[in-house]
């Protein structure tokens, strides 16, 4: 009986040092996902005599391979990507040409900031491009708005527009379609 027991022992052992570790989990390296660009906010607001908005375009964090920084970090891209933007859903108005004036881009850097990175835009359909550069956490869009447009004495609750992210992707790289919806703010208001 004893030997029983003594080979049932073994075979238990060689049984559990044979097992493969089947319930470890392989850590995924942040190359394995694509890049991520995406508007920095959901939404937004002007003051109805403003004369210009700015929204932020920006890299999703990815997984700090160091460590060091439990959020992520901003991978800077590789090489330069061609972002369109479409301006849509306008409340309150039907002109868009009447109360945007144009645009501008450029990337916030230690040194300042960049050359303007829109490359087109046409006024009346709200559609447009820029350039994403290598190296940029974050590029800016900046609308200029005609600021005696939506001024006036009248009370006004719905006014505004969204603007929609769109471009070429790759495996390497994701375009968040998520709206960024503006809206404008009435200072006549009680």
């Amino acid at each position: 009986m004893k030997n029983y027991l003594i080979i049932l022992i073994a075979i238990s052992l060689l049984l559990a040092c044979t097992r493969r570790d089947e319930d470890v989990v392989e850590p995924v390296m942040s190359e394995d996902f694509p890049q991520v660009i995406l508007f920095d906010d959901e939404e937004g607001s002007v003051a109805e005599d403003g004369d210009q908005v700015e929204l932020v375009i920006t890299l999703a964090d990815r997984f700090d391979p160091s460590g060091e920084e439990l959020g992520g970090v901003k991978t800077p891209l590789e090489q330069a990507v061609t972002l369109d933007f479409n301006i849509q859903d306008l409340e309150g108005f039907s002109d868009l040409s009447n109360y945007l004036l144009g645009a501008q881009a450029y990337q916030e850097s230690d040194e300042g900031q960049s050359n303007d990175l829109l490359t087109s835009i046409n006024l009346a359909s709200g559609s447009g491009q820029l350039t994403f550069p290598v190296g940029a956490e974050e590029v800016a869009l900046i609308l200029l708005l005609d600021e005696d447009f939506f001024n006036d004495e009248v009370e006004n609750d719905t006014r505004g527009f969204s603007v929609i992210l769109s471009g070429s992707e790759t495996e390497s790289l994701k375009i968040l379609d998520l709206p960024f919806v503006l809206e404008v703010e009435d200072d006549d208001a009680p």
